[in-house]
C-alpha cells in the first residue's frame, strides 16, 4: 500500500499557491515527494482542486492506480459527487473528476485534515 499526503498553501496577498505532496509506504518510508507553485489568486477550494489534480496528473505519469482519495474539504467532495457542480470552478471539477477516472479511483472520502490521506 502506497499513502499519498497532499496539501496545498493559500497566503492572502500571493499571486500563487504551493502544493507540496509526499508519498509514503506502509512502514510511513518516504518513496518520493514532489513540491509545486501554481501561479494565480485562488479561493482555497479552488487551490484543494488544482491540488489534488496535480496529485492525480503525478500518480498517473508514474502509473500507480488510486483506489481511494481521502479528502478534508467536505465542499469539494460533494462537487466531486455531483453531475454538474454549479460553480465558478466546474472545469476544475472535471478535469479533476476525468483524472479520476483515468486512474480508476472509485471512491472519495471526507476525512478530518488531521488523517487526510489518499491510499492506492
Amino acid at each position: 500500500m502506497i499513502k499519498v499526503n497532499s496539501d496545498v498553501t493559500v497566503r492572502p496577498g500571493e499571486k500563487s499557491i504551493g502544493v507540496g505532496i509526499i508519498f509514503r509506504d506502509h512502514s510511513d518510508s518516504m518513496l518520493a515527494a514532489l513540491a509545486k507553485r501554481i501561479v494565480g489568486c485562488f479561493s482555497i477550494e479552488t487551490a484543494e482542486l488544482l491540488a489534488t489534480r496535480e496529485r492525480l496528473l503525478f500518480v498517473s505519469r508514474i502509473g500507480l492506480s488510486v483506489s481511494i482519495l481521502e479528502y478534508d474539504p467536505l465542499r469539494v467532495i460533494h462537487g466531486l459527487q455531483e453531475t454538474h457542480p454549479l460553480a465558478s470552478n466546474a472545469y476544475i471539477f472535471s478535469d479533476v473528476k476525468a483524472l479520476l477516472n483515468s486512474t480508476k479511483c472509485s471512491t472519495c472520502h471526507f476525512v478530518p485534515r488531521a488523517i487526510k490521506w489518499l491510499t492506492f
